[in-house]
C-alpha cells in the first residue's frame, strides 16, 4: 500500500501492487490504521494534521494477499447482497405508496372526518462539540450527523427537515435526536409504526410546497 497523493486535508491510498480484488478498497469498512498512532504523530494548535512524509514513514498490518483477497471477495459478495436487498425496499415503498395514495387520497370518501393529525415538533440544537460521538443517531435534516449516548425521540419515529431538504420525511427505526434544523413528527392517532402518517406526508410532497 502506497500514498499516491496528498491534497489539503485528504489523503488518497493506492494498491502498489497490480491485482483486480484489493482490500484496500473496504479500508474504510473497519480500522486498518490505528487512528491513536495518527493522532500521537499530528501537529497543530487550531486544526490538527499530519504531514505526507510521517505517513510514508508509518508502517501499516496487513493480512497476506491471499487473505485480503479472501476478505474482498466476501465483503464484495455482501455488498451486491445489499444493495438488491435496498433496491427492493425502494421498490416494495413505491409500490406501498401507489396504495396509499389510491386508497386515501384518490379514493376518499367525502363524508370522512376531517381533523388534525400530526403535530411538527421544533428540535433543540445539540452542537458538535456536545454529543459523544456513541450511541443513539442524532438527525439533522440531510439525515444522520452523528451520534450521542442520550436520546430525545423514542422509536419509531419521523423526521423532516426545516431548511435544507424541506419535507423529505426520514423514517427512524431506532430511538434518536433530532436537531434545530428538522421538526420531528407526533400523532394524534393512535397508528401502530407511524405507517400511516409517513405515507400520508409522503403523498402531501411537502416538498414541493412553499413554505
Amino acid at each position: 500500500m502506497c500514498i499516491i497523493s496528498c491534497h489539503h486535508a485528504f489523503i488518497n491510498f493506492s494498491d502498489c501492487r497490480d491485482r483486480k480484488v484489493s482490500i484496500l478498497q473496504f479500508c474504510d469498512r473497519f480500522v486498518v490504521i490505528d487512528n491513536l498512532c495518527i493522532q500521537s504523530r499530528a501537529s497543530g494548535s487550531t486544526v490538527e494534521r499530519i504531514k505526507s512524509a510521517v505517513l510514508r514513514e508509518m508502517e501499516i498490518s496487513l493480512p497476506s494477499i491471499q487473505e485480503q483477497k479472501e476478505i474482498a471477495f466476501v465483503l464484495i459478495s455482501l455488498d451486491g447482497k445489499i444493495d438488491l436487498l435496498q433496491r427492493q425496499n425502494k421498490t416494495l415503498e413505491t409500490m406501498a405508496e401507489t396504495l396509499f395514495r389510491q386508497w386515501f387520497v384518490e379514493e376518499a370518501e367525502k363524508n370522512w372526518e376531517v381533523g388534525k393529525l400530526v403535530d411538527l415538533v421544533y428540535c433543540k440544537t445539540l452542537k458538535d462539540d456536545a454529543r459523544t460521538g456513541q450511541g443513539y443517531p442524532v438527525v439533522g435534516f440531510s439525515g444522520i450527523v452523528g451520534y450521542h449516548e442520550s436520546y430525545l425521540v423514542e422509536a419509531p419515529g419521523l423526521v423532516t427537515g426545516r431548511k435544507g431538504t424541506l419535507g423529505k420525511i426520514s423514517y427512524m427505526f431506532e430511538n434518536f435526536t433530532p436537531i434545530d434544523t428538522t421538526f420531528y413528527i407526533t400523532s394524534k392517532n393512535d397508528s401502530k409504526g407511524l405507517y400511516f402518517e409517513y405515507f400520508l406526508l409522503k403523498v402531501m410532497h411537502l416538498v414541493e410546497k412553499p413554505s
